[in-house]
């Protein structure tokens, strides 16, 4: 699976030779970056994370329309919060706002999803 460096076009890193495997062999590509809810919305607890998941979502809204003419999909998976570690510290605010936590299952069915369908967003 090819690497992107996001500091350069995507086209660029896509493997020019040898194909087999690739996107170009398959006719169709993916690539899936992840944000999360906070990528959406205001954050103003926390404003320098809101910002990277705000660029993260940029990237795959710009990206998408760059790389649809190779029939590569690109998007951005913005899952809420979800029942892991890094929630730990904060996990009673979370359930004391009343909002639900995602699964890891579920983050990973929503990927799945995302993977399966050709469509950018």
């Amino acid at each position: 699976m090819p690497l992107l460096r996001v500091s350069h076009p995507a086209r660029r890193h896509w493997p020019a030779g040898g194909n087999e495997g690739t996107h170009q062999a398959r006719g169709r590509g993916a690539l899936v970056v992840t944000s999360s809810l906070a990528g959406l919305t205001a954050v103003p607890g926390d404003p320098v994370y809101a910002a990277t998941k705000h660029a993260i979502v940029g990237l795959a809204r710009s990206l998408g329309p760059a790389l649809a003419a190779d029939h590569i999909a690109v998007n951005a998976l913005c899952p809420r919060f979800a029942d892991t570690a890094i929630n730990e510290p904060v996990r009673h605010l979370i359930s004391a706002a009343g909002i639900p936590m995602m699964t890891t299952d579920e983050v990973a069915d929503a990927l799945l999803a995302v993977l399966a369908s050709d469509r950018t967003g």
